[in-house]
């Protein structure tokens, strides 16, 4: 078959789709040079789905030449080999950020862009939304009406993380039997949809113009600007459309509608020709926007067109018995549909196998029946079995050799990782070495949450769940009944660790004393290490079951923080970017072995595409699967409905209930293929384990009945009878000899433990001196937690908190313009994330109106007409072993002297003065040497009066410091 010729190729399991294409890519250069053409490695475009593919193409291709060189000796293959470096074989967006790096002028764009992911992207993304919502939500108001206010701004969101495309490009669903009643729920439903994509539109071009302006693209834009430029500027269509005579793309069924628009935009008839190669039995990637109907519809256009359509039907990976398996189950599984459904996917063509039937008299299949839904110690059982057995194993060419089974040719394959801790458990109390695959637990792993949860505590000491999780983390380990005796007779946890009665861990208490001072001055990556160290975490880990893991992600965690401070200004703020990122957050658990090493691996169904073993076990078939989140946005033929939560009062318009079902028909589609994909990973040996009650609310459960079993006495169904033998396996420890060949190191953490620095324990801060000695400052409690008042006091740290970072700005000068005043600084704050459990919108706008009656206070305006402004400054200052520490307000200049200004927001309390003056003189003396102070003040925020303070006398100051130290048990020079 010539190259220059359009071709479809459907490639089912195993038939040898990569051969094929790589085949296709050689064959376009053998082709040139047979006919003298000149072809270069710039034009063959090759797509793949993901890099490692890209690179293993590109292995493959390059090992191809080589030996079509050896065997030739044409030195053409030598010059094209040299040349391979410069081949465009990537993934899509790869391809598109260096087309668009070639073009950007077209677009006036920086070809230096950078492309941005991770967590400062979704950050600042839905730092953008949230801005967005709150200056248009008098705007959004039937939107917020049919989905509730806080699904309206996950909704918008979405159309710029999941949907972007679409909902750019398609229309508010028609509604019919819409009046002009204002009751009317079609009339509220229509005016919602319009709502939300002209404010999904707008939402966009703030997006893009904000992203652009910074030089950032992210993944969803390279392929729209790309589209973009191929669409609007002919010349570069026409240049890249001849520079490309071969278009290849790999894995066709997981592509979408834009992605194909691009590749369509780069085909000219009769000038480049294209090779789709894909199979719509394996497209399981829905949630990132693949379509199946995509590889469907083009199918359909290819057939119609008289252009050429090509199966691949011999599979070369697996034994004939799981061939005529597979073939016998899914043809029941996915019958042929309706011609215009395109989202279905049908069994058409057997698969015929190319390994002869094995001499091993036994069945290739085994089914695991587990009456609990827990099927972990059913599974960890059968690999203790199959472990150290005998047994007979073919290759790709159909050999067959018997051999012990090894950990290493075992793969666990789940639908869902929801339960891979029981598996990894499982596995563990049997000593069965596993390798676990990208898990997305990594936030949810106890030693990763006991981490967080002291920083969130820290940040917020009366977020009881933050203290219970870190509680019961490794760190301190206490029980349900011990919380409970320690929270009994308080509101809050906080007022049990300060109070004299307190029965609970002394480490703890200690620990945030200390901490809660060290957080205004210390990096949030010091703390972390500062608690790992005092707390003694990896000892404490390493007595646990599963040590290994827990140390290295604990070790990954302080790295990912320490990355993250690089960029962030503090504690909240960092904190504030891990809650951000919770919904898109893919970070997986650092990995204990290599993924080569010889132990059993445990991926997701999704994670095992294009892998093959030779021993399969898919567990947990009998998952649950959850109904749709609503509200939701649904799409076909060029229209989107949002599915609302439904009332049983208020039944859904008509049209959109109809979406709704259909989607829910789409995603059962889905499902079916990711079972074909779970089932066809295996090339010796496939074990499928059933486990609790089948109901058809379960997916898999509900197309297994009456195809793989009977569901009235769960035998097996007879059309696949002869392949599957069911087997009830037994436990077995297994020896060490039995385990593995090669040792499971246990990580060694001498080099990386923190070391702890005892010099932290000597800063001292002017508010711990003030909480150490009440006495001193004619306090009656420092904390002051009486449930009365707790919480008006917890109201009030959060306003204040509020007011303090809007107050950072003050003093922030205009590029070449005056400074920017407080009336501006207060009217375009937007609250950041790390306020949103403490503050509402009541709460905001009674901080910006007392803000608001400041700004022309003469200390306000003193400070906006200043020299120098410094913001939430950290000061240090040595006495002896002690090292004191102070964050001041606002330091700044006036005619050359320098001021300091302390924000309390309060009303003036002379009970508290004393406090207030000895904070102020405590900075000024931090600042004797360095800076001369002409005057402190504080600035009471909620009345706008005034205390100034003066140092008359440092060394008095000092003896008093020396004093208040030496109460505390400091040892100091007194000479």
């Amino acid at each position: 078959m010539s190259v220059n010729n359009d071709i479809i190729i459907t490639a089912s399991a195993g038939t040898g789709k990569t051969y094929r294409l790589v085949n296709h890519y050689l064959m376009a250069f053998d082709e040139s040079f047979r006919k003298r053409e000149r072809l270069d490695v710039h034009n063959v475009l090759c797509i793949t789905f993901t890099k490692k593919a890209a690179r293993e193409m590109k292995e493959r291709i390059v090992s191809e030449i080589d030996s079509r060189f050896l065997t030739s000796q044409d030195r053409r293959w030598q010059e094209l080999r040299g040349r391979m470096p410069f081949s465009w074989i990537s993934t899509i967006h790869s391809f598109c950020e260096r087309l668009l790096r070639e073009s950007a002028l077209h677009l006036s764009l920086d070809p230096g862009f950078e492309v941005v992911t991770g967590m400062d992207y979704y950050t600042k993304l839905t730092n953008l939304v949230r801005s967005y919502f709150e200056e248009h939500i008098d705007e959004l108001g039937d939107l917020l009406k049919y989905t509730g206010i806080d699904n309206a701004m996950s909704l918008l969101r979405a159309s710029l993380t999941r949907h972007r495309y679409e909902v750019l490009s398609s229309d508010p669903l028609k509604l019919s039997r819409v009046c002009s009643n204002s009751q009317n729920k079609s009339l509220l439903a229509q005016k919602a949809h319009e709502v939300y994509k002209e404010h999904s539109k707008r939402l966009f071009q703030l997006f893009r113009s904000e992203f652009t302006q910074a030089n950032e693209l992210d993944f969803d834009e390279l392929l729209l600007m790309t589209r973009d430029l191929l669409k609007d500027h002919p010349d570069v269509q026409e240049r890249y459309s001849e520079r490309f005579r071969y278009i290849l793309v790999d894995e066709f069924q997981d592509t979408d509608t834009l992605q194909t628009e691009i590749i369509n935009l780069l085909h000219v008839p009769s000038k480049n020709y294209r090779l789709f190669v894909g199979d719509p039995k394996q497209s399981i990637y829905a949630f990132r926007g693949a379509d199946v109907s995509v590889f469907n519809k083009t199918q359909e256009e290819f057939y119609k067109s008289g252009l050429l359509t090509e199966t691949l039907d011999t599979n070369y990976r697996s034994r004939s018995e799981l061939v005529e398996f597979q073939n016998a189950l899914f043809s029941l599984i996915m019958p042929k549909g309706v011609s215009n459904e395109y989202f279905r996917t049908s069994y058409l063509d057997r698969v015929k196998a190319h390994k002869e039937k094995t001499t091993d008299p036994s069945k290739h299949v085994k089914l695991l029946l587990s009456d609990n839904t827990d099927d972990s110690d059913n599974v960890a059982a059968f690999v203790s079995q199959l472990l150290g057995k005998t047994m007979v194993f073919s290759n790709q060419k159909g050999r067959e050799a018997a051999r012990e089974v090894q950990p290493q040719d075992i793969a666990i394959l789940l639908r869902k990782f929801t339960r891979v801790s029981s598996y990894e458990n499982s596995l563990n109390a049997l000593g069965i070495p596993f390798f676990t695959s990208g898990s997305r637990g990594f936030f949810e792993r106890s030693e990763v949450n006991g981490i967080l949860s002291w920083l969130e505590f820290l940040a917020d000491p009366l977020d009881d769940s933050a203290f219970i999780r870190l509680s019961m983390s490794p760190a301190f380990r206490l029980s349900l009944d011990q919380l409970f005796s320690l929270k009994r007779g308080y509101d809050h946890f906080i007022q049990a660790i300060f109070d004299d009665r307190y029965q609970g861990p002394e480490l703890l208490k200690t620990m945030l004393m200390e901490h809660r001072e060290l957080k205004h001055v210390t990096r949030p990556g010091v703390l972390v290490e500062k608690f790992i160290a005092e707390s003694n975490y990896m000892s404490r880990l390493a007595v646990l079951p599963d040590a290994d893991r827990m140390t290295a992600n604990t070790l990954k965690l302080v790295d990912m923080i320490k990355e993250l401070e690089r960029r962030k200004s503090g504690l909240r703020d960092l904190l504030a970017s891990f809650r951000s990122t919770e919904d898109f957050s893919e970070e997986p658990e650092a990995a204990l072995e290599a993924e080569s090493s010889n132990s059993i691996k445990i991926m997701t169904v999704h994670q095992s595409k294009g892998l093959e073993f030779p021993i399969v076990i898919v567990g947990d078939c009998f998952w649950q699967s959850k109904a749709l989140q609503t509200p939701f946005v649904t799409f076909d033929n060029n229209s989107f409905a949002i599915v609302p939560r439904e009332k049983k009062e208020e039944p859904l318009p008509q049209e959109i209930e109809e979406m709704k079902l259909l989607e829910n028909e789409k995603q059962y589609e889905e499902e079916k293929r990711t079972l074909y994909v779970a089932l066809t990973r295996a090339r010796d040996l496939l074990a499928i384990s059933l486990n609790g009650l089948p109901t058809d609310g379960k997916p898999w459960s509900k197309m297994l009945k009456n195809t793989l079993y009977d569901p009235e006495d769960m035998t097996i169904s007879q059309s696949v009878s002869d392949y599957i033998e069911i087997i009830t396996p037994n436990a077995r420890k297994l020896t060490p000899g039995l385990s593995a060949h090669e040792s499971i190191t246990r990580i060694d953490t001498s080099l990386v433990d923190p070391i702890a620095d005892p010099s932290l324990g000597k800063y001292i801060s002017p508010t711990r001196l003030m909480a150490e000695h009440p006495e001193y400052f004619e306090l009656e409690e420092f904390f002051e937690f009486e449930r009365n008042t707790l919480k008006a006091k917890r109201d009030t740290t959060a306003h204040g908190n509020l007011a303090h970072k809007i107050l950072e700005e003050l003093g922030r000068q205009r590029k070449g313009l005056s400074a920017v005043t407080l009336d501006e600084i207060v009217e375009s704050y937007s609250v950041p994330d790390a306020f949103e459990d403490t503050i509402d919108e009541a709460d905001r706008q009674s901080v910006f109106s007392k803000l608001l009656a400041l700004s022309q206070h003469p200390l306000i305006m003193e400070i906006m007409n200043s020299e120098r402004v410094f913001s939430e400054i950290s000061v240090q200052r040595r006495l002896e072993d002690f090292i004191l520490q102070g964050v001041i307000d606002k330091l700044y200049s006036i005619d050359s002297t320098w001021r300091i200004i302390d924000f309390k927001y309060a009303n003036r309390n002379l009970a508290k003065e004393k406090m207030h003056s000895f904070q102020l003189e405590f900075y000024v003396y931090l600042l004797k040497d360095t800076l001369d102070v002409e005057r402190a003040t504080v600035i009471y925020l909620k009345s706008g009066e005034t205390m100034e303070v003066h140092l008359s006398d440092a060394r008095e100051f000092e003896r008093l410091l020396k004093e208040l130290i030496y109460r505390r048990g400091g040892v100091l020079d007194e000479t």
